[in-house]
């Protein structure tokens, strides 16, 4: 589990509290946590804070600048985003499924609303 944007609300959690072998199951880095606090110890290189999405309401995850997420993942392989954008654009890749690639004036389409949502237990 690897360079992955993971924003909670209240009453929810990153995984389930009633398994006890998630830490058995799941490894990774450079993962962004937010809503919820720290992320699991048991994931390295954790960054624990507001990812500032463009317009998480809309489901446009794209990154603002200035968002932590950005230059803080590690090389997943992929040569491009979401979007077909090249990785890495700066320093480093950027976590989650769009790479920064600086400020612009022109609004990406905003991604398919019927992302996937995988609950583990």
């Amino acid at each position: 589990m690897d360079n992955n944007l993971i924003s909670l609300l209240a009453g929810e959690h990153y995984f389930n509290p009633n398994s006890h072998t998630v830490a058995t199951h799941f490894s990774g880095s450079s993962n962004l946590f937010f809503g919820l606090g720290a992320g699991p110890s048991f994931l390295s290189g954790n960054v624990n804070a507001d990812p500032k999405f463009v317009n998480a309401g809309a489901h446009n995850f794209r990154l603002l600048a200035g968002s932590p997420a950005i230059d803080a993942g590690s090389s997943t392989g992929l040569a491009t985003d979401f979007d077909g954008v090249p990785r890495p654009q700066g320093a480093a890749y950027d976590i989650g499924a769009f790479e920064f690639a600086g400020a612009s004036t022109t609004q990406q389409p905003n991604p398919p609303t019927n992302l996937r949502v995988v609950t583990v237990k």
